[in-house]
């Protein structure tokens, strides 16, 4: 266990980002201790358990105290992510914190009958950690299980918009909605991918925006195709098929909710969504105004329309997501 929480740090020291799956993962990775990564002291520590399980075999006791000693200094970051972000790269190093130490208890109970004082101060350590091990599982899980979003804040978004980048009514909607500069900080953006060449082109958005482009300028780079593939580079292998999932995630969300083409917009604010809002009664899809008693509307799908030769779809307003 130890050499393997040694490659596991070892690789996210260098940028590999492995099960960074949550918010917090990004966030805690620029995050260090007297200028160094906290990526590269878990290495030092998980090799230090190493050296000292090598020890034990030789002088009874070191072993267990250091992966003790590991299990506490996690306990602290356990309860920074309760209070504030969960974080799935944390949280296997966490586990990996615990293997360690079972094995050192483990074999502290069957090679060295003694050493009860030992065992006790390990295993009231372990009392402390368990509980924010499961607090923080229990976040990271819940936020796994939201949407994903690749923009904004679902917490203080007053539009959420579910959008795939192949559907030219999702183009044309983004594209005026991002017109208003203040739209931009007031909607939170739900990627899903309808085929193949959207995966391609969320890759593009994604590293895009990870690279710290604005989100209009990077939308039209990927509405533009070959440009963006110029300027953004490749997802490594493992992060893209993180990206996928999520995509894939959020898909089925979708369909759950019983939608079948997109744009959705969720708001809470009145927003007619496109050319029609009624037969009777048209009115630009763009005109907002106040929401009535009760609470925030969710357009779902649009009202039926002709043939629409843009996505192929032949009922309705709108780019299916079958």
């Amino acid at each position: 266990m130890t050499l393997l929480g040694v490659v596991f740090c070892l690789l996210n020291a260098v940028g590999v980002e492995v099960a960074c799956f949550t918010t917090g993962c990004s966030i805690y990775a620029s995050y260090a201790f007297l200028g160094i990564s906290f990526y590269w002291w878990g290495t030092l520590a998980f090799g230090t358990a190493f050296a000292m399980a090598v020890v034990d075999r030789y002088r009874p006791g070191p072993y267990l105290i250091v992966a003790s000693l590991l299990l506490a200094a996690d306990t602290g970051f356990l309860v920074w992510q309760a209070v504030f972000l969960p974080c799935t790269s944390c949280l296997v190093v966490a586990l990996l914190v615990f293997l360690t130490f079972l094995s050192g208890l483990v074999h502290s109970f069957l090679r060295y009958p003694g050493g009860r004082t030992r065992r006790f101060v390990a295993i009231a350590c372990l009392s402390v950690w368990t509980p924010f091990f499961l607090v923080d599982l229990s976040d990271a899980s819940r936020e796994l299980m939201d949407p994903w979003p690749i923009y904004g804040d679902p917490e203080t978004a007053q539009y959420e918009i579910w959008f795939s980048l192949t559907c030219p009514h999702c183009e044309e909607a983004l594209t005026e909605l991002l017109a208003d500069s203040e739209m931009t900080g007031q909607m939170v953006l739900y990627p899903l991918a309808k085929n193949d060449e959207d995966e391609e082109k969320f890759e593009l958005l994604y590293q895009g925006l990870k690279e710290g482009k604005e989100l209009s300028e990077t939308l039209d780079y990927c509405w533009g195709g070959e440009e963006c593939e110029e300027d953004v580079e490749v997802l490594p292998g493992t992060e893209a098929l993180w990206l996928r999932a999520r995509l894939a995630w959020n898909k089925a969300l979708l369909v759950r909710k019983g939608y079948t083409t997109v744009p959705i917009l969720v708001s809470n604010k009145l927003m007619v969504v496109h050319d029609t809002c009624t037969p009777d009664d048209p009115a630009p899809w763009h005109e907002f105004a106040d929401p009535p008693a009760g609470g925030g509307l969710d357009y779902g799908d649009p009202y039926a329309d002709p043939a629409d030769e843009d996505c192929g779809d032949e009922e309705l307003m709108g780019c299916s997501i079958d």
